[in-house]
């Protein structure tokens, strides 16, 4: 019997950890954690061309277009990315920063 609890009792947390694990890789988690990265990055490595700012101006445009439960996800993924010096876990390096940049630039170009 005591097996059985196990599986049990593993297959329940299981199933209450999915909707969270889920909410990390939400739209409005990404968008709100690359605005903080830019925020790091540009305080950080920032040259003259704003590149950095631009890239942030740019999240909080699509940000401010979304419901109150989604912009709230965003700024605390946001200020988390930002006062972490991380995006999704990846520690931001100035090569990191560019990278990220080029990918966001690359994407909003290409629609």
């Amino acid at each position: 019997m005591s097996g059985l609890y196990r599986i049990s009792a593993v297959l329940l947390f299981s199933v209450c950890i999915m909707p969270a694990h889920a909410e990390i890789f939400s739209e409005a988690h990404k968008l709100g954690a690359f605005s903080g990265a830019m925020r790091f990055c540009e305080n950080k490595y920032e040259t003259h061309e704003g590149r950095y700012k631009w890239a942030r101006l740019r999240v909080a445009l699509e940000v401010s277009e979304m419901s109150g439960k989604d912009k709230t996800k965003a700024l605390l993924a946001s200020d988390n990315a930002r006062r972490k010096g991380t995006y999704l876990g990846n520690r931001l390096s100035r090569g990191e920063c560019e990278a990220l940049l080029k990918l966001g630039e690359w994407k909003r170009f290409s629609r």
